[in-house]
């Protein structure tokens, strides 16, 4: 479990949450990403990282044609959590889809993902009217 990396590491749940999110999303490997994606507070957010590169595991890098756009990555020291954060996710997913057919799970996968899709949509259609509203 993510409990008990932060526990071997000594990570802060922040950390652990940054690392799992850069070994889970690849190719979203920014500070606004996690943000966008998970929504975890900027400020959360920086501190964590800052942390992270204090404790050699992560790196960053500027994008070559947005040069406000930073990269985050984690460095060879940050191996062995990252494996370990690998092998909890494995363990959380084989628990969490036990005892069901493999149809079952692309069924639910499939259906989760269309609901998430429509709330998102929801979310920036309610975001807009109200923008609006605000402006009017």
């Amino acid at each position: 479990s993510l409990d008990a990396i932060q526990r071997q590491y000594g990570l802060t749940r922040m950390e652990t949450d940054i690392l799992a999110f850069l070994v889970n999303n690849p190719g979203k490997d920014t500070a606004a990403d996690m943000v966008a994606l998970r929504g975890f507070q900027r400020g959360n957010v920086s501190q964590g990282v800052e942390a992270l590169i204090q404790k050699g595991l992560l790196n960053r890098r500027q994008d070559t044609r947005d040069r406000r756009k930073i990269h985050l990555f984690l460095t060879p020291e940050a191996e062995p959590v990252r494996e370990a954060a690998v092998n909890a996710r494995e363990c959380f997913n084989r628990q969490l889809f036990q005892g069901l057919s493999v149809q079952e799970r692309e069924t639910y996968i499939r259906l989760t993902g269309q609901i998430l899709k429509n709330a998102k949509q929801g979310l920036e259609e309610e975001n807009e009217s109200w923008n609006k509203t605000k402006i009017s």
